[in-house]
């Protein structure tokens, strides 16, 4: 699957299988600007945008960054967003201490009015923490392009800070 980023937000997505990445679509000088993308409900988060600057190609009215590149936050997301009631935001990911993540997950927690399994606890503390270690390794292993950083700002995008 291939996301499309725009200025202001709004995310696109394409019906590619999970599989298509970026390096297939640079090898096969593929033009972007003929690829369908269909609208999606979910907004981008700052650190999607953040990676798609890093590992995404330029498109005519955006960034397009493939699944593989946002899994690990894509992840994160689906397990927090699993429970509507915690109040979640996707740009709150980063603000989450681990320690805390828990009562995103199940509000109540830390009132003592819920009893949670130790090693559930554990577990969800546990794998959360190592995709957050692939999110933050991802940012830090490639520096933003430049090439894209400027298309997104040509484009009036407003860039995520830190880039």
């Amino acid at each position: 699957m291939l996301n499309l980023l725009l200025p202001g937000g709004e995310r696109r997505s394409t019906d590619f299988p999970a599989s298509t990445t970026i390096d297939d679509l640079a090898a096969a000088r593929a033009d972007l600007g003929t690829v369908e993308f269909h609208p999606s409900h979910e907004r981008a988060a700052a650190i999607e945008l953040r990676l798609a600057l890093r590992y995404g190609l330029a498109h005519p009215e955006g960034v397009v960054v493939d699944y593989l590149a946002l899994a690990d936050f894509r992840q994160i997301l689906a397990v927090l967003r699993d429970n509507p009631q915690n109040g979640f935001t996707d740009d709150a990911v980063e603000s989450i201490p681990a320690t805390d993540v828990m009562q995103y997950l199940v509000p109540g927690w830390h009132d003592g009015g819920i009893t949670v399994a130790e090693p559930v606890v554990d577990s969800t503390i546990a794998q959360l923490q190592e995709l957050w270690r692939g999110v933050e390794a991802a940012l830090q292993e490639t520096p933003a392009s430049e090439d894209l950083i400027h298309h997104w700002v040509a484009l009036g995008g407003v860039l995520p800070e830190p880039v």
